[in-house]
């Protein structure tokens, strides 16, 4: 039996990826294939690949993608946004150390894995944990 719906196309994306443009020129390049945009969490988003519940995937390296092609998209740059008058802003560059003492929000679904987290206390009081793997930049997996 054939189906009588259009093609479609399953994008997974994992926290902090913003799949917003890739949809805008999936839609001007293929308007006859529906984009269907799936939030996969971070963890899951190779496996969502492999096991089909996704067409192809918006995610962060390192992620163990054997039997998937992967593509580099571009890189990301961690930064930390501070007060104009704060004493960091004045610098062109900081390190994680530089951070220590400062109040440092991570989200559980920290989507960059910062291995560097500064050691310094969260704004709920807590210690920010610390992530044994580097970050890396995204990629599409497929």
């Amino acid at each position: 039996m054939t189906s009588s719906l259009p093609p479609s196309l399953r994008l997974g994306y994992v926290p902090g990826a913003t799949p917003a443009k890739w949809a805008r020129i999936w839609g001007e390049r293929h308007p006859d294939v529906r984009l269907e945009l799936v939030p996969v969490a971070a963890a899951d988003a190779a496996d969502a690949v492999r096991g089909g519940t996704v067409d192809l995937a918006l995610l962060r390296l390192p992620a163990d993608t054997s039997g998937l092609a992967t593509i580099a998209l571009y890189e990301e740059q961690v930064v930390a946004v501070v007060p104009k008058e704060h004493h960091a802003a004045a610098a062109d560059e900081l390190t994680a150390a530089d951070l220590d003492d400062e109040p440092t929000l991570l989200p559980h679904d920290d989507a960059l894995h910062w291995s560097g987290a500064p050691a310094g206390r969260s704004r709920t009081g807590r210690t920010p944990p610390r992530r044994r793997s580097s970050w890396s930049p995204p990629g599409w997996a497929c």
